[in-house]
């Protein structure tokens, strides 16, 4: 891990033990952020209002909450395709190679197939969220016409609040990171040589999270509100349909370590 310190006077914090690049990399929430103390830029943009590392260790634990929630989401997935008649194995059809291969051919003002399926995915959890996210909000159990809650509980109903918060934020955040990738991708400044690291792979990575950490989100819903479920299987499956066809676009995304997270925690 490369770390830096910051000693000038002025507005620079001389505060010790800042990762260098630790911004480049992140999903710029800041407020779920378990690195704010490592982090310059969150130091410096600070207004008065919050206090670097403050809430990391909450944050800490917010995602790996989140994250062990998203292992049990593969079976469910697979589960809800299957009950909803949806072929698994289906392919998104991003047609991403030619579009970047014929920029004579592209019609004008239009954008990479993969960015402009991702924006639909924006679009429709939009439209969703306006439909639902006060539902959720109540806390009742019987939320609306042939939709039951499970919100007896406490506990499920933070779960069901942190999952909303996690769509909510990624929502619109995929679609920026899959285009700045796909943008990246065959940039000769992008990696120089074989053993710099792809600026599009870092893109593409923080992107494929972005999908995991809505994947769990989208599970933990479909595990506690009945009569969602066919609209819930859509988004799941559109995800899974962007998460692999990324994958096969950068292939190399996955191993692609972030200064600050994946070289602290894999």
């Amino acid at each position: 891990m490369s770390v830096h310190t910051t000693g000038q006077s002025g507005s620079r914090p001389e505060k010790p033990g800042f990762i260098i690049g630790i911004q480049n990399y992140c999903d710029s929430w800041c407020a779920r952020c378990p690195r704010t103390a490592r982090c310059e830029v969150f130091a410096l943009d600070q207004d008065g209002t919050s206090v670097a590392g403050a809430r990391d260790g909450d944050n800490e634990e917010f995602w790996k909450r989140m994250n062990e929630r998203f292992k049990g989401t593969g079976e469910l997935l697979q589960k809800r395709i299957e009950e909803c008649g949806m072929d698994s194995e289906e392919e998104l059809d991003d047609g991403d190679a030619a579009w970047a291969a014929e920029p004579e051919r592209r019609p004008k003002r239009t954008k990479p197939p993969l960015t402009q399926a991702a924006i639909e995915y924006t679009v429709a959890v939009h439209k969703w969220l306006l439909d639902y996210e006060d539902m959720f909000a109540g806390g009742r159990e019987e939320a609306g016409p042939g939709i039951r809650i499970d919100a007896s509980d406490a506990d499920t109903v933070g779960k069901l609040r942190d999952a909303l918060e996690v769509l909510r934020w990624y929502h619109t955040f995929i679609p920026a990171k899959i285009g700045r990738a796909l943008s990246q991708r065959g940039d000769p400044f992008s990696t120089i040589e074989d053993d710099i690291p792809s600026d599009a792979d870092g893109s593409a990575k923080v992107a494929l999270i972005a999908m995991d950490r809505s994947i769990a989100a989208w599970g933990c819903i479909l595990d506690h509100v009945h009569g969602l479920g066919d609209d819930i299987a859509v988004f799941l499956v559109r995800l899974d349909q962007l998460r692999r066809a990324m994958e096969t676009t950068f292939p190399n995304a996955r191993l692609f370590v972030r200064p600050g997270f994946d070289d602290e925690q894999e």
